[in-house]
């Protein structure tokens, strides 16, 4: 896309299962950082938020990379999410629903707060209507007109510990994406404990992470992040675009 001068080029994950008829991304809008005002707000998140009107056209690529679903597998999903790494879980999240309605899912999302929590009704609506989706918000900062039980299930951050005491036993395949400092933390724990009887396929909300190195017995995979591109939500926007034929 033209963003002033320049070209810039995106690479965003599908928020909701592909279909024939069309693709569907969901873009945050990038600030400043808090201490750092006066630099600009991201280049790509701001012209899609503030430019980009329903029935322009955008030059997009094909959806591409690895971090997906195992459509061959009917072992029991555990999806964890950080922040914005929730949106290709959405992804998989609807296609398991839609397609394999009889494996268990669980997603584990961290979030600091109830007002930065992301397809908040898409995801209770969900829960409440497939018996076999288990939702789990974990809020690390409840705001204090956050209600237990109802803005998040569990407080403090997602680890090995809250896993351990959730799950049932048995085996299962982890999905995991969120911000770099969440996967450097989290990722080599699960490997060590799970590796024996899971597969982790791991992807970070920055492509600047590096490779992490687990046991043989677990797949782990990085992603190249979906490529896709209309209807606007706050600080969030989704796109929706016509599939290639």
């Amino acid at each position: 896309m033209a963003v002033t001068e320049r070209t810039v080029t995106r690479c965003y994950s599908l928020s909701d299962r592909p279909e024939s008829s069309h693709y569907r991304i969901t873009v945050k809008r990038v600030a400043p950082p808090a201490q750092r005002p006066e630099l600009p707000s991201g280049a790509s998140s701001s012209y899609l938020h503030d430019r980009v009107q329903v029935g322009d056209v955008l030059r997009i690529k094909a959806p591409a990379g690895r971090f997906f679903i195992d459509a061959n597998s009917d072992l029991p999903v555990v999806m964890v999410a950080g922040g914005i790494g929730v949106t290709p879980m959405m992804s998989m999240l609807r296609w398991c629903l839609a397609e394999q309605s009889r494996r268990t899912v669980h997603l584990y999302y961290g979030v600091r707060r109830g007002s930065e929590q992301v397809f908040k009704q898409t995801l209770e609506s969900l829960a409440a209507t497939h018996p076999n989706f288990h939702l789990n918000v974990v809020q690390s900062d409840p705001a204090p007109d956050d209600v237990p039980g109802h803005d998040g299930q569990h407080v403090g951050r997602i680890d090995v510990d809250l896993l351990r005491r959730t799950l049932p036993h048995g085996r299962h395949q982890f999905y995991v994406c969120g911000p770099p400092a969440m996967m450097a933390s989290v990722v080599p724990a699960w490997c060590q404990r799970w590796a024996s009887g899971a597969s982790v396929r791991r992807t970070s909300t920055s492509s600047r992470s590096g490779p992490h190195r687990c046991h043989r017995s677990e797949r782990v995979r990085r992603s190249m992040r979906h490529p896709t591109w209309v209807r606007w939500r706050l600080s969030m926007c989704s796109f929706v675009a016509p599939a290639a034929r």
